[in-house]
């Protein structure tokens, strides 16, 4: 089917008629875009917050106090689930300098008995590392976590935990090792979260809570420096 230039020119008018009367120009990209609909906003986070700093809150006692989760910021979720993992990196690689990625400098962090508040991230890695590098290794096994979004810059979570230390190096798998030579601590970790100026988010305030007594079989084993020792969190 053919057009004259008349058909051509009356069916271009028809079309520029169509358009809203602020599109002063069919070539112009600016005014089009103009005219696309900017997508509606994220989920207002709530504002309240559960406290938890400075806590620790009896374990026996968060479900009630957190809300039910709504839609909310989940890449700030995200962020924060991935640098909790990163803490669980650098605690089982011995990597203590790591938690300045995951702590504000002046942090301040109750890891309960026996090794208590520590105010500054300087006083988290000083207090950490000689109970782990008492252990040839550890490995700290996140799990049920919740995380709640309380503004935009400002969150709370509660992470469970089991780490277990390990008192003999690993030798292969034909030579496993008896309960009495590894540590096992069941805990929870109560956290305060801030968002930072370049977009991360670290933890302010945390709680480290036993929800039940550390498991070894047998009692401590005997070793050179346990008279000095201190299990690590």
């Amino acid at each position: 089917m053919r057009f004259s230039i008349t058909t051509a020119v009356a069916l271009a008018t028809t079309l520029v008629s169509a358009l809203p009367q602020s599109a002063e120009s069919v070539g112009n990209v600016t005014t089009l875009a103009a005219m696309i609909p900017a997508p509606p906003d994220a989920p207002t986070p709530p504002t309240t917050c559960p406290k938890l700093a400075p806590g620790p809150v009896s374990f026996k006692f968060l479900a009630e106090n957190f809300p039910a989760p709504k839609p909310t910021d989940l890449y700030a979720i995200e962020a924060i689930r991935q640098t909790a993992a990163l803490y669980a990196l650098a605690i089982d690689g011995k990597a203590f300098e790591a938690l300045r990625k995951v702590f504000v400098p002046k942090v301040r962090a109750n890891y309960s008995d026996p090794i208590g508040v520590l105010n500054g991230v300087d006083a988290v890695i000083q207090a950490l590392a000689p109970g782990l590098e008492s252990f040839a290794s550890t490995q700290h096994h996140l799990g049920t976590q919740y995380i709640h979004i309380c503004s935009a810059t400002t969150a709370v979570s509660v992470t469970y935990f089991q780490a277990s230390h390990y008192f003999d190096p690993y030798t292969g798998i034909q030579n496993p090792v008896g309960p009495d030579r590894v540590l096992v601590d069941n805990a929870q970790y109560q956290d305060v979260w801030a968002k930072q100026a370049d977009g991360t988010w670290k933890i302010t305030n945390r709680n480290l809570v036993r929800m039940g007594p550390a498991t070894l079989q047998g009692g401590f084993p005997t070793q050179p420096d346990m008279s000095a020792f201190v299990y690590g969190p």
